[in-house]
């Protein structure tokens, strides 16, 4: 992916989010919707906050 065009700078500006189509290939998507499944299951494990994350926050903030 290149630099984002200047009509996708704008709308970033406005709305605060932009959606990039292909940004990501779809090998990678795959990896990272797994990756997400799989904290979702490991959060069903605990009934409270487990760890931390980098800022602080509870990594499973229950």
């Amino acid at each position: 992916m290149g630099v984002l065009r200047e009509d996708q700078i704008e709308i970033f500006r406005r709305d605060g989010a932009i959606v990039v189509e292909n940004a990501v290939s779809a090998d990678v998507l795959a990896a990272l919707q797994a990756e997400f499944g799989d904290w979702v299951e490991e959060s069903r494990a605990y009934d409270a906050p487990y760890g931390q994350i980098c800022d602080g926050r509870p990594r499973f903030d229950i």
